[in-house]
Formats: C-alpha cells, sequence, structure tokens
C-alpha cells in the first residue's frame, strides 16, 4: 500500500514537473501578441504608422515571437538596404556630376557595411548575444545617419536616397525597442 502510494506520488510530482517545465517553455516562445505590437509601435520615437503597417497582422507575423520578429524586421531592412544600395551603384555608374560622385561611393561603402551589419545582427541574435545584437543594429544606423549626412550637401537634394535612409533608421529603431524593451530580461533602455 506504502509502495503503490509513493509511486502515485512520484508519478503526480513528475507530471506537475513536467507542466511546469513545458509551460515555463512556452512562456519563452510565445507568439507576439496584439497588445505587445500596439505597445512596440507606441514607444516613444517609432514612428508608429510605420510600425503597425509593417507589424500588422498577417500568417507571417501571427507565428512570430519577439525575436522572430527582430529577425522578420532585419530580414526586411536588408531587403531595402540591398534594394537602395543596388540603386546607388547604378546612380554613381551613370551620373556625370562629378562633384558629387565620391560621396555617393561613400555611401554604397556604408550600405555595403550595413549588409555586414546585418549578418553581425542576426548572428548575435541567434545566439542570444543582445549587446552584439545592440551593437550591430546601432552600426546600421550609424551607417545610415553618415550617409545621410553626406546627402544633404549635394544639391539638389537626393531625397530619395535621403528617405530610404531614414525608412531603414526606422525599422532598425522598432528592432531595438523590441529588443530593449520585450525581449531583455533585464530593461537597460525603457
Amino acid at each position: 500500500m506504502v509502495a503503490h502510494v509513493n509511486k502515485s506520488f512520484s508519478l503526480g510530482l513528475i507530471v506537475v514537473l513536467g507542466l511546469f517545465v513545458v509551460s515555463s517553455y512556452a512562456r519563452f516562445n510565445m507568439m507576439v501578441t496584439k497588445d505587445e505590437i500596439h505597445a512596440i509601435c507606441t514607444k516613444k520615437g517609432v514612428n508608429s504608422s510605420l510600425c503597425f503597417e509593417i507589424l500588422k497582422p498577417t500568417p507571417e507575423i501571427s507565428t512570430l515571437d519577439l525575436s522572430g520578429l527582430i529577425k522578420f524586421l532585419i530580414n526586411y531592412e536588408s531587403r531595402n538596404v540591398s534594394d537602395t544600395l543596388n540603386q546607388l551603384k547604378l546612380f554613381v555608374e551613370n551620373t556625370t556630376s562629378t562633384d558629387y560622385r565620391s560621396t555617393y561611393r561613400e555611401c554604397v561603402e556604408l550600405y555595403e557595411m550595413a549588409v555586414d551589419d546585418f549578418d553581425t545582427s542576426l548572428k548575435a541574435l541567434a545566439a542570444k548575444d543582445y549587446d552584439g545584437l545592440n551593437l550591430g543594429i546601432g552600426a546600421l544606423m550609424t551607417d545610415m545617419t553618415t550617409c545621410e549626412d553626406d546627402l544633404v550637401t549635394i544639391k539638389p537634394l537626393p531625397q530619395f536616397f535621403i528617405t530610404r535612409g531614414i525608412l531603414i533608421k526606422q525599422l532598425s529603431n522598432i528592432s531595438l525597442v523590441i529588443l530593449e524593451c520585450f525581449l531583455r530580461e533585464k530593461k537597460k533602455l525603457c
């Protein structure tokens, strides 16, 4: 009788512990909720309309956790950077203005560095190296700002390239908000 009670108790304890472990794991891998997206998109410094547009409920977004959301944003930014880089390269090849050619070439180099920043950021995210992820995203934002600062000296103003750089920085800012305000256990900047 005592052996039967001990077996039942042990079995019950194993089931309870198993449920605890499973529920803890599930908590760390939960899909992003509409409330979390609202909180992300309404944080100070985030372009809310862009954020809500990019993170609108879609089948892809609805399956992501916070890490997956950052990865989605990094890949989305990467496509924007690659597209803009290709357009900058074409512009440099086809421009007749020798006055600003070096400025455009510097932006090409900065956009090429940004491609490396994405690789660094994705590796850091996969390793849960949140400081490294912050540095990768920050480096990307610095690259875009440096290019933008150079482009505003050109006449006529190359608004398309300036606007693309601003968009990329705004997307990076959304990733930083998710990282610093939601993903990190110890909130550093929120």
